[in-house]
């Protein structure tokens, strides 16, 4: 079987990029985990309809988030502070 890849990496980058400076707008860091989790489910749903394992849609959802909130946290420090 031929490994799929999801996205291109040029294009998970921009991806990334997109939905990390939209989490940046949220007024609060859980407003931002919100939106990104909505982000997922969406994500989860196209590839599983794509056929899809799940073991690999997991794979690139946790990817994908620890990206975005490497961005995020980068960018916006005190939602880091507790």
């Amino acid at each position: 079987m031929a490994q799929v890849y999801v996205f291109p990496s040029s294009r998970h980058r921009r991806v990334v990029e997109f939905i990390a400076a939209d989490m940046l707008t949220r007024p609060s860091v859980d407003e931002a985990e919100k939106y990104l989790i909505e982000h997922l489910d969406l994500e989860w749903s196209r590839l599983a309809d794509l056929g899809i394992a799940d073991a690999e849609i997991e794979q690139h959802c946790h990817a994908f988030a620890l990206a975005a909130w490497q961005i995020v946290f980068e960018d916006h420090r005190t939602w880091g502070a507790a």
